[in-house]
């Protein structure tokens, strides 16, 4: 039997493809001033199977530490709005019965993920939010995915990711 529903945030509930794109766009035009076109593209190829952190790791030995943090800020400062839910999610969310917990466990800056969040509106319909946090190299979803076992006694098999 079913206990609980897993959800992730980013491109399961929302587009986040549209807000990465925005994110980099702000981030590539302040690059200008450091890299040559060449560069940014390969970031840019980079960034598109890499979390915004691990890309930043490739150019900080290049651009010193204090303008990495600054090309982290222009990136988590990025303005969220006009992002929505995909189609339907509100009524899938609202439609599951009450007797199974739905988490949300989402991957990137707290305070980022924090803010799409409040800005979609979702705590109201989760039993518990984790965020895994992309400063922490020690952490990933998988084991968050294994905490929420573990925190609300569960099987494998009584989980749907």
């Amino acid at each position: 039997m079913i206990k609980t529903i897993i959800f992730d945030l980013d491109n399961t509930l929302y587009d986040a493809e549209l807000v990465k794109a925005r994110q980099f766009s702000k981030v590539k035009e302040n690059l200008r001033k450091d890299l040559d076109e060449n560069e940014i593209l390969v970031l840019e190829r980079e960034f598109r199977t890499r979390n915004f952190l691990q890309v930043l790791e490739l150019i900080k030995d290049k651009l010193g530490g204090r303008r990495a943090e600054e090309l982290k800020e222009i990136y988590i400062n990025v303005d969220l709005g006009g992002i929505e839910l995909f189609d339907g999610v509100l009524a899938t969310l609202n439609n599951i019965n009450k007797k199974i917990k739905k988490i949300l466990v989402t991957q990137g800056t707290v305070e980022n993920q924090k803010e799409k969040v409040e800005r979609l509106g979702l705590s109201k319909y989760f039993d518990r939010i984790y965020y895994v946090d992309d400063n922490k190299k020690d952490e990933d979803k998988l084991g968050y995915f294994k905490k929420v076992l573990i925190k609300f006694d569960l099987h494998p098999n009584e989980v749907i990711i």
